[in-house]
Formats: structure tokens, C-alpha cells, sequence
């Protein structure tokens, strides 16, 4: 990892270029294959590469050029990274499953990860930044209990069958137990529990059913 403005300007540079050029090629796929195009589509793509692969991408590449030795910002340019990598193909895989298509092997592999990406892109800005959180040093006494409640909340998670689910509760249980270890309250673990439980119930098909 780059320690140094000098070594570090191009990787962060490059990182940021990468996440930008991702959207940017999604919305020329866009401009190509969807139809009809409407400004709704033309909006929800905009908002959706502004807050997720732009935001952290713009926050990693602002963070790295500043303090290149603080791996918060890498964290963050490579979640950024992370979240654009399948915007150029969900276009053109949307255009495939709506004229009834059969998906080549490309677009197969590009299904599967434009499905989980959020795991990685979660893990890369939100979980291992909450680890390091606030010397930007992983040590070994503070972290183990944070990693281990977070696994028994994953395997207890795990037990409703889904493949999902606990994946997003080894994200979401790291945050909590760092909220609570960084805090020493728990009131912050309540509320992001509770507004979590909220957006699934709303958002999970069945679940508010």
C-alpha cells in the first residue's frame, strides 16, 4: 500500500478513474440498449453512480491524497471500485431478460456478481473502516470481540436458511460491536440495528407482506 503523495497519487488517481469510467460506460450502454429511455431511468442510474461508486470512490480518492498512509482511503476507493465494476453490463443484461434472451457466459458471470457486489463493496467501505476506526490500526485485543459476536450473529442469522442474510450480518454485527466498543454505549448499536430492521422490512420482498 502507497505511504508516501508521490507513489500514492497515481494508484488513487487511477482508482478513481477506473470507478468513474465504469459509470461512464454504463450510461453509454445505456444510451444504446435501453428502451424506452426516459429521464426517469436517465436520473435513478445518476443518483444511484453518484451515491454509491462515485460517493465512496470521491471520498477514497480525497482521503488517499491527503494521508496516503491511512488505509481508510484505499478502503474507500476500492469499495468505490467495487460498486461501479458491474454498471456497464446491467444495461445490456436488463435489455437480454426482457427480450427473452438466453444470457451468454459473460453476461452469466456478470448476473452473479452485479448480485453480490454489495458484499465486497459493503466490506471494503463499511466493515473493515469500522475495524480501524479511530487509529486506522487493526489491533488484535479490540478486534477479536467484535469479530467474534460477529460471527455468532452470522451463524444464528444463518439458521433462517438464506445466503444473504448473514452475509449482510457479518457487515452489519462488525459495526455494531465496533459502535458499541468505540462509543462504550449501546445506544448507537440500537438505533442502527433498528434502522436496518426497518429499511429490510420495507425493502425485502415478502418480508412486509
Amino acid at each position: 500500500m502507497p505511504t508516501t503523495p508521490r507513489s500514492g497519487t497515481p494508484l488513487a488517481w487511477s482508482l478513481w478513474l477506473l470507478a468513474f469510467g465504469c459509470c461512464a460506460a454504463g450510461l453509454v450502454v445505456t444510451l444504446t440498449v435501453t428502451r424506452p429511455l426516459t429521464a426517469t431511468v436517465l436520473a435513478e442510474g445518476a443518483v444511484r453512480a453518484l451515491v454509491y461508486p462515485l460517493g465512496y470512490a470521491t471520498i477514497g480518492l480525497v482521503l488517499t491524497l491527503r494521508r496516503p498512509a491511512n488505509p481508510i482511503g484505499w478502503l474507500f476507493a476500492a469499495a468505490g471500485l467495487a460498486w461501479s465494476l458491474p454498471i456497464p453490463a446491467e444495461p445490456w443484461l436488463d435489455r437480454l431478460v426482457a427480450d427473452h434472451r438466453p444470457l451468454p457466459l459473460l453476461a452469466q458471470a456478470a448476473a452473479v456478481y452485479g448480485e453480490f457486489n454489495w458484499a465486497p463493496a459493503t466490506v471494503l467501505g463499511v466493515t473493515l473502516p469500522a475495524l480501524l476506526v479511530p487509529g486506522a490500526r487493526l489491533r488484535s485485543r479490540r478486534w477479536r470481540p467484535v469479530a467474534a459476536t460477529t460471527v455468532l450473529y452470522a451463524l444464528f442469522v444463518g439458521l433462517s436458511g438464506s445466503l444473504i442474510l448473514p452475509l449482510a450480518a457479518l457487515v452489519c454485527g462488525t459495526v455494531w460491536a465496533r459502535q458499541r466498543q468505540v462509543t462504550g454505549s449501546l445506544v448507537p448499536g440500537m438505533v442502527s440495528h433498528a434502522l436496518w430492521s426497518l429499511l429490510m422490512f420495507l425493502w425485502i420482498p415478502g418480508v412486509s407482506s
